[in-house]
């Protein structure tokens, strides 16, 4: 399948699309604090998306157990991936992930974005989930630094998966980014597995996600998924963090569309 490549005009389009996201995701950061539970989070997030005109996008992605039904993946602790928010209780030294997707405008004329942040709860933060966020922000910032135009994209999966493995972490490679424009999902994919057969060149106009998950540990964990037919959790309950960003190829590398890249 070939991989879009977006116009200036589109590529604006998508930014501003992603300053909506980022201010739905800032207010999700801002709920997640210890004595709440991840659906009231979810819930803040539903209603600033509402009110900025965009659409949450993730409610309809299907599963083998029928649609994700929540605007959001709130993930913590040992759950690695695709936590549907609910009544868990955020408790102090936590990790958190957080994890939405908008259309913006709402509509077929939008276009969509995808990021998520890791928050280390307390204050101050337990270090072990200090390590796991400030983990997923270095993978990001040392894969965006790979890459250049006429670029591949496998070099910049291995620079993160190296920076992973320097703090004695590892990439969970079963789940990827994706190209995103008028779709949630779309061609390339984004892997960070060495044996992947999906590699790309970094052109200019690519629109596509960065978003690494980070997990104690060398070696990658077994993954089991809930009776929600969404949730996945590591058998050993070893601790993740996910983050993403949104980005764009340009003379300069990649550009950030939407999440944020933060500096420790």
């Amino acid at each position: 399948m070939s991989i879009p490549l977006r116009t200036c005009a589109e590529i604006e389009a998508v930014a501003r699309a992603g300053r909506v996201l980022d201010g739905v995701l800032a207010l999700g950061v801002s709920a997640c604090r210890a004595g709440t539970t991840t659906l009231d989070i979810a819930r803040v997030m539903e209603g600033a998306i509402s009110r900025a005109g965009a659409e949450p996008i993730l409610s309809s992605v299907l599963g083998a157990s029928g649609p994700y039904g929540q605007v959001c993946c709130i993930s913590v602790n040992e759950e690695l991936v695709h936590s549907l928010p609910r009544r868990r209780i955020i408790r102090e030294g936590d990790v958190v992930s957080i994890d939405c997707a908008v259309r913006f405008p709402s509509g077929p004329e939008g276009w969509c974005v995808d990021a998520a942040r890791a928050i280390a709860v307390g204050s101050p933060p337990s270090q072990r989930g200090t390590a796991l966020r400030n983990a997923t922000n270095v993978v990001i910032a040392e894969t965006m630094r790979a890459a250049h135009v006429g670029g591949r994209w496998s070099s910049c999966a291995s620079a993160g998966r190296h920076a992973a493995a320097a703090m004695g972490c590892c990439l969970l490679v079963e789940y990827t980014g994706h190209g995103i424009g008028r779709i949630l999902h779309e061609s390339p994919t984004v892997s960070y597995d060495p044996r992947s057969h999906f590699d790309f060149e970094l052109r200019p106009g690519t629109v596509f996600t960065i978003e690494p998950i980070v997990v104690e540990g060398f070696l990658p964990p077994e993954c089991i998924t809930l009776e929600d037919g969404w949730t996945v959790i590591s058998s050993d309950r070893r601790w993740s963090a996910h983050a993403e960003v949104t980005v764009t190829v340009e003379t300069s590398g990649l550009r950030v569309l939407a999440g944020e890249v933060q500096s420790e």
